[in-house]
């Protein structure tokens, strides 16, 4: 991939884009499976695991509103690299903490995620321009799928007990932040948020806005189910993908 290609032509730029999409990918697709199977493993019923993958979202609709109101006051470069640190330091807590604790932990875990996914698509639109946007939408995508597949792979590879695959999770994060952080990433500035309501948005745009619900629903609950699959079922019997584990 040549700079030209890079929207904005800035390649230290679109190389940050792109991994800060990745890291909200590995985030997710890496804790949602790890901690439903850690949490399993104590003989917790049903209902806790599905109340803490839930309870990640509680994080995500906290930072739906943040975003536009500190990006403008401290830039997308600092947001993404207190995203970034903020993800490692909760993905290093997990295995050192008591069960209970994993639940603000998931809350924690939620609003980093969706920081580092609110300003990764918003960075790329700023890179882009009108020539280049389908272009640009399409490495973001495909940043986006490297990442939820960086996380099944992570796990396949170091296995799923211990701390481990939390700790080189965590060291993935730091790595990505040291990186948004280098002099060479060219970061947009922003204008003050606009004070319209969501209901303005949701006008413009009702149908990609009401279909996200429905996709929501089927990527946030497919891969919190792994420790419901049957135990005979061997773990490398699960075919993972950006939408959660399917039973092969």
């Amino acid at each position: 991939m040549t700079e030209s290609e890079i929207p904005g032509g800035n390649l230290a730029s679109g190389a940050a884009v792109i991994v800060t999409a990745m890291m909200f990918g590995l985030t997710y697709s890496l804790s949602a499976a790890l901690i439903a199977l850690d949490l399993s493993r104590p003989q917790l019923d049903d209902t806790t695991i599905g109340a803490n993958a839930a309870i990640h979202a509680l994080g995500v609709l906290i930072m739906v509103f943040l975003p536009p109101r500190v990006v403008a006051r401290f830039g997308i470069r600092r947001m993404g690299i207190l995203a970034l640190v903020l993800a490692a330091v909760v993905l290093a807590l997990f295995p050192a903490t008591p069960v209970w604790l994993w639940f603000p932990l998931r809350i924690l875990l939620g609003a980093a995620s969706e920081t580092l996914f609110v300003l990764s698509e918003t960075w790329t639109n700023s890179l882009s321009t009108e020539a280049t946007r389908a272009r640009a939408m399409a490495i973001y995508t495909a940043a986006l799928s490297v990442g939820f597949a960086l996380g099944p792979l992570t796990l396949s590879v170091l296995g799923t007990s211990g701390g481990l695959p939390y700790f080189i999770g965590a060291a993935i994060a730091v790595t990505a932040a040291l990186l948004i952080a280098s002099p060479q990433v060219t970061a947009p500035e922003f204008d003050q948020p606009s004070k319209k309501s969501p209901l303005y948005f949701i006008r413009l745009a009702p149908v990609a806005i009401r279909t996200d619900p429905v996709r929501g629903f089927g990527a946030g609950g497919r891969p919190d189910s792994v420790p419901l699959a049957p135990p005979t079922v061997p773990w490398r019997s699960f075919a993972i993908s950006r939408w959660g584990p399917q039973v092969t």
